[in-house]
């Protein structure tokens, strides 16, 4: 199962009424401190961090900017010619492209990035589990299953995992999305990020990279995978990924931040491993588990090897039979 979303319907914090919230400011740019950054881009303006309602960075959701943010729950949404929407898999139907009346476009949103959005698809938030992929570090599965090799820094390599924590894995014979108990190199998905005038998007495949079997979505809406040897797709494979903006780089550093700053520079290895085991104790003690020291070792251990989120989802499950039985 996904973790904690929120979707239409239920209640995110109240953010404080418009007479106390302190307005975006837009701002001439200027010189900022060398160790410090007080000032991010959000929707296209630049914006002070003490600026930015909380619960939008709890509960909200952004677009991803890089592959580094691709971390937790996800929603794959694209635009076609004008024609927005977003993915959603059931074991019946397959991957498949949502119904309008089953996306939720929110009032407002934060999207960290310096031009302003002009389409609902940077608004977009899931209405149903199904819509949710939650992303897996496969690393180590890389190193004990393959050789080496290299490959373009703006390829990002993840798993995907369902609402029922099963992996989507190509069939071969079908050309087609199916859900698996087992992870294998069919299961590894490939997020290849790039710029464009719309923001980031992600040219995604699925397999081996040499292979390129990319996820396609055709003007007229259908999903397809296809081998795609001589990127002659890359118009209907590109996509913009939504995450929890909690889960994002730059709104896990402005939570994370205790003056209104955030360095300017990359978060140091120590700094950013406690905030993420800070971060799932809370999650954690929230869903009334106990965090006694040998947990909190595994929660350690799963931070440096990259797979938290994925522990956190079986810890909960675990919980929730042993309660039941």
């Amino acid at each position: 199962m996904v973790t904690k979303l929120t979707f239409k319907g239920e209640k995110r914090a109240k953010s404080r009424p418009d007479g106390d919230k302190k307005r975006h400011k837009k701002r001439e740019s200027t010189p900022v401190e060398a160790d410090s950054v007080k000032m991010v881009h959000a929707n296209g303006v630049l914006t002070e961090i003490s600026d930015i309602p909380k619960d939008f960075l709890e509960y909200g959701w952004t677009v991803a900017s890089t592959g580094k943010d691709l971390n937790g729950p996800m929603i794959l949404c694209f635009d076609r010619k004008g024609q927005y929407g977003m993915f959603s898999f059931n074991q019946e139907s397959g991957m498949i492209v949502s119904a309008d009346d089953e996306i939720d476009v929110a009032e407002e949103a934060i999207n960290f990035v310096d031009f302003v959005p002009q389409t609902p698809l940077f608004k977009f938030e899931p209405t149903q589990v199904t819509q949710v992929f939650v992303a897996v570090d496969i690393r180590n599965f890389i190193k004990l299953t393959q050789k080496e090799q290299e490959q373009p820094e703006t390829i990002t390599r993840l798993a995907l995992k369902n609402n029922e924590g099963k992996y989507l894995s190509l069939d071969a014979e079908t050309n087609s999305l199916v859900q698996t108990d087992v992870l294998t190199e069919n299961a590894i998905f490939n997020f290849n990020a790039h710029g464009s005038e719309k923001g980031t998007q992600f040219l995604i495949s699925v397999g081996p990279l040499e292979a390129k079997n990319k996820l396609i979505i055709t003007d007229e809406l259908k999903f397809r995978i296809i081998q795609d040897s001589d990127d002659l797709l890359d118009d209907l494979n590109a996509f913009h990924i939504r995450i929890q903006t909690k889960n994002s780089t730059m709104g896990l550093s402005i939570l994370s931040s205790a003056d209104g700053t955030i360095s300017q520079a990359t978060d140091s290895v120590v700094d950013f491993r406690q905030t993420q085991v800070n971060r799932a104790v809370k999650e954690l003690m929230k869903a009334g588990i106990k965090v006694n020291n040998s947990l909190l070792a595994k929660i350690k251990h799963a931070v440096d090897e990259g797979y938290l989120n994925e522990f956190l989802i079986t810890v909960k499950e675990k919980v929730k039979t042993d309660r039941r039985a």
